[in-house]
């Protein structure tokens, strides 16, 4: 069988599920506005040939490679049977600067946000989700003081931290999450419970 161009080879689902990727990293890093990833995703759900992904992502930078997304596991609490079928895996780890106010929006996808290694640029932190139909895991360090103020509709939000210490940083998450689960914690949910 003969290579057919991208204007003509028909798109395969982890083709789709990539682009879609590239465009959530994208808007978590600032380069996509809400609206832009809203179209972009409806439209790399509706793309037909490999051209049309492409002209989706042409503008983006060229992400650094990281490990596959099947093995980046959802949390031990939230996994189904069904688990390797997401649209996108985002995990923000290890050594990064939150800025005052962290805006994202997750469409059908897991968004793990681990604040443990990471600088707060100020005492207050703002975390604002717009979330459908996805799982958010928001792990803190122990000491954190953590608020809730989010809509769920159909969903769950909830704060299973210990509590936290006077005079240490405070995070607000605020937000909507439809059909959606949001946890803030202060373990690894990966890790086996005690």
């Amino acid at each position: 069988m003969e290579n057919l161009p991208d204007t003509q080879r028909r798109v395969a689902t982890p083709e789709r599920e990539h682009a879609i990727s590239r465009l959530q990293e994208a808007y978590i890093r600032g380069q996509l506005s809400e609206d832009e990833l809203g179209e972009r995703i409806d439209r790399a759900l509706t793309a037909a040939v490999t051209v049309d992904l492409a002209d989706l992502v042409s503008d983006l930078p060229e992400l650094v490679p990281a490990a596959p997304v099947a093995a980046v596991r959802s949390p031990r609490w939230r996994r189904r049977k069904d688990e390797g079928i997401y649209k996108s895996t985002v995990r923000k780890t290890g050594a990064w600067m939150v800025p005052a106010v962290f805006r994202t929006h997750v469409y059908k996808g897991i968004l793990i946000l681990d604040l443990r290694q990471a600088t707060l640029n100020a005492s207050e932190t703002v975390i604002e989700l717009d979330v459908y139909k996805s799982r958010v895991a928001i792990i803190v360090p122990p000491e954190y003081n953590i608020e809730l103020e989010c809509t769920a509709y159909k969903g769950s939000m909830e704060n299973l931290t210990t509590g936290g210490l006077p005079g240490a940083p405070h995070l607000l998450v605020r937000g909507s999450a439809y059909k959606s689960s949001v946890v803030v914690t202060d373990r690894d949910m990966d890790a086996p419970a005690p």
